[in-house]
């Protein structure tokens, strides 16, 4: 038999949703966020797709044909031990997009963009 605290449940599901939020990247229901799994951990990717309601659309980081034309938000892994600044973790980025929020927590790490304007 197995019992579990819903308190000791509660401290890891508010941890994970501090890990995960898209809400500090400004995420709206009208979003259409592209995301590269690769080295992004499940956790966080699987956290951030029942927040859009449009669904997660694939991306290669490092190919910039692979970015779907009415995205609005895109998340990439952060390697913290490899980049010094979040501009570095997605190198075919296009030129109007820039990194809007760096988030690193137990689950990984992860940097979300936007288009200017």
């Amino acid at each position: 038999m197995t019992v579990v605290s819903k308190r000791v449940v509660r401290y890891w599901e508010g941890k994970l949703e501090s890990a995960t939020s898209l809400a500090p990247a400004g995420i709206q229901p009208h979003d259409h966020v592209a995301l590269d799994y690769s080295g992004l951990p499940w956790r966080i990717w699987v956290s951030q797709a029942f927040q859009v309601r449009t669904g997660l659309k694939p991306l290669d980081r490092f190919r910039r044909e692979t970015l779907p034309r009415d995205a609005t938000l895109v998340v990439v892994p952060w390697d913290a031990p490899l980049l010094q600044r979040p501009e570095d973790s997605w190198p075919a980025a296009p030129p109007n997009w820039h990194p809007v929020l760096l988030r690193t927590s137990y689950a990984g790490g992860w940097v979300a963009w936007r288009p200017e304007g």
